[in-house]
């Protein structure tokens, strides 16, 4: 993907992390600054379908628009391989928990009061996340915190793929395919 990424106007691309279906790169482009990108693990074939959940994602972001979700500057296909082009977050609150151990009061409240403001902002225009987790919580270079990854997220019409939960937080119903406003408050 840094070949790729390079061909497409990126430099300084450089590993940042990685799950079960997703690549993130941090880069510098003329047009956006240092961004983070998304991309699908490679697993030797991309299908439509990979393609069209990453575009999902987008669409999901542009409906929204909050000070504690991550921002999505856009969404491209390099070469078949959809790229979701966000703001840079150095940090994510798995990363300060092995650091730290744990949070002090004051940080716990700070970071918790931001987070749920995002949650109770996502119910609001009818959007379950569907997987909060330590790692789905960033931090910009500031150290605010930004809830990210709406890959999971159910549009409360929509279906989300039971594949796509993080096991240790899934909440009972998703388990049956089902998503609510509840199942973020559960995890």
């Amino acid at each position: 993907y840094k070949g790729l990424l390079k061909e497409s106007g990126f430099y300084s691309v450089e590993f940042l992390a990685e799950s079960l279906r997703n690549v993130v790169f941090k880069a510098f482009h003329p047009s956006y600054g240092v961004v983070a990108i998304k991309m699908p693990k490679f697993t030797g074939t991309l299908d439509r379908r990979t393609i069209d959940l990453h575009r999902r994602e987008v669409e999901i972001y542009k409906r929204i628009s909050h000070p504690h979700t991550v921002l999505v500057r856009d969404f491209t296909v390099i070469k078949g391989v959809p790229a979701i082009i966000e703001e840079y977050c150095p940090s994510n609150l798995r990363k300060m928990l092995s650091e730290k151990g744990k949070l002090n009061l004051d940080e716990f409240l700070n970071v918790f009061m931001k987070v749920l403001k995002a949650i109770v902002y996502l119910h609001s225009q009818g959007i379950a996340h569907g997987d909060i987790k330590p790692e789905n919580i960033l931090f910009t270079e500031d150290g605010e915190p930004k809830l990210s990854d709406l890959e999971t997220a159910k549009i409360t019409l929509e279906q989300a793929s039971a594949s796509a939960f993080t096991m240790e937080y899934v909440a009972p119903e998703q388990l049956n395919r089902e998503i609510t406003l509840k199942t973020d408050v559960y995890q």
